[in-house]
């Protein structure tokens, strides 16, 4: 668990990103830096329970391929899922996992550079709201590194588990 004052520093260099991805957007790219992550005018999310892409997904995917293309200093994106509490926590970690490797693998067949993103999961151990709230049914962009560098001393997987993904790193 990230000690408060790190959780601070992480916030702070996130809102630095947020701001100067805002003055360096371009009309292309709508999405946004916030203390969360980023944030996707089209969102990216997966049919209940599965790992099937819900319908509009390619459209949030592509617009990070696009964000990614023009914020070359972040280095490193991770791509966190999350699952809500709607069977046991194995199953879900499992449908976690699934989930990392569909996204890691759509982000293969699409042309990005594999060495640019870390896919995580957290199964349902990082919830949102209480309970079985499908707020908790979710996936997170967050940057890792910018020029190569940690971000605020959290480490790169940001605690979750670290999904290998079906394309090549060398």
């Amino acid at each position: 668990m990230p000690k408060p004052r790190t959780v601070h520093i992480n916030r702070v260099i996130l809102a630095a990103m947020a701001l100067f991805a805002a003055t360096h957007a371009t009309a292309q790219a709508q999405v946004r830096i916030d203390e969360t992550g980023l944030v996707l005018p089209s969102p990216v999310r997966f049919e209940s329970g599965s790992d099937v892409l819900a319908p509009g997904s390619d459209k949030g995917l592509e617009d990070i391929m696009q964000f990614l293309a023009e914020k070359t200093y972040i280095t490193l994106l991770r791509v966190e899922t999350n699952a809500a509490i709607l069977a046991d926590r194995e199953d879900n970690a499992q449908l976690g996992v699934r989930r990392a490797k569909r996204l890691a693998q759509w982000f293969n067949d699409h042309g990005m550079d594999c060495k640019r993103l870390i896919f995580v999961t957290f199964g349902q151990e990082k919830p949102v709201a209480a309970g079985k709230d499908e707020k908790n049914e979710r996936i997170e962009f967050r940057p890792a590194t910018l020029r190569n560098v940690k971000i605020g001393g959290t480490p790169v997987d940001g605690f979750g588990f670290v999904v290998v993904p079906p394309c090549k790193q060398d």
